[in-house]
């Protein structure tokens, strides 16, 4: 029991670190954020209908390209500062001489990266849908759902960015990170049209969409929130979801082992 209190508070510790660097770098976080959320609305809600697009695509793209990509591009940048550390500062090797064992390490890590995405994203989707008005449609699903999902996604993207930067080496993540993971991710995924525009349009290939983590994760958060036929169930997403996460455990404890060698 000492042990286990001991570990909660070196963990709440760091994690208050972390929150106290946040503040000092949250406004910067806000007004980029709100920037790119009123080039959102001002892209999906306003000119891409004059140039023909139905309004009912408007919640299902911002629900799953901006928001995706939002949490991608923190992701990104939690990422190249960690590959950044293990290149140069190496101040994870302090961390690694605290009293703590490596799995509450690295959960600090995840934690750590969902609360930061949390902060900034949350506010911004709903700045969005209020921004959007009626242009985004009617919301069928239920928010406690949607929360759901979403926490899901986060651990998702936080396990995958977190993962990569253990598995790759510096200068390769820094110049083929966004080239040859994050955006076939988004490309073979369901994040610029609904999956079943796809497969009503190519069927074929939609079905190496299934193998894409990203297709769980839009569809998800989609049919969490606008509900409805148009998106892929609940029942397959969430499982894909699972899938997905327990696949980025195993593929993170590989790349850590690979970074840190241990004896």
């Amino acid at each position: 029991m000492n042990t286990l209190i001991d570990n909660i508070t070196i963990f709440r510790a760091l994690l208050a670190r972390d929150m106290k660097v946040l503040k000092s770098r949250l406004s910067d976080l806000v007004i980029d954020g709100l920037i790119l959320v009123s080039i959102t609305v001002l892209i999906f809600g306003n000119l891409l209908p004059l140039l023909g697009m139905p309004i009912t695509l408007i919640a299902p793209l911002f629900l799953g390209n901006s928001l995706s990509f939002f949490l991608a591009s923190l992701g990104y940048n939690c990422a190249m500062r960690m590959v950044y550390d293990l290149k140069f500062n190496r101040f994870i090797d302090y961390f690694l001489t605290l009293p703590l064992p490596k799995s509450w390490l690295f959960t600090y890590y995840l934690t750590s990266f969902m609360i930061e995405s949390a902060i900034v994203t949350l506010p911004l989707v709903v700045l969005g849908i209020i921004a959007l008005g009626s242009n985004f449609g009617p919301i069928n699903g239920t928010i406690f759902m949607f929360m759901c999902v979403y926490f899901c996604a986060l651990l998702f993207w936080s396990l995958f960015f977190l993962g990569s930067s253990f598995m790759y080496s510096f200068q390769w993540f820094k110049s083929n990170m966004w080239a040859r993971r994050i955006m076939p991710l988004f490309i073979f995924g369901p994040a610029f049209f609904t999956f079943k525009t796809i497969r009503s349009v190519i069927p074929i290939f939609s079905k190496l969409y299934w193998l894409n983590p990203l297709t769980y994760v839009i569809e998800g958060l989609r049919a969490s929130l606008l509900g409805g036929p148009d998106y892929v169930s609940l029942t397959i997403c969430v499982p894909g979801i699972f899938v997905a996460i327990v696949l980025m455990c195993i593929r993170l404890r590989y790349g850590i082992y690979k970074q840190l060698d241990p004896v």
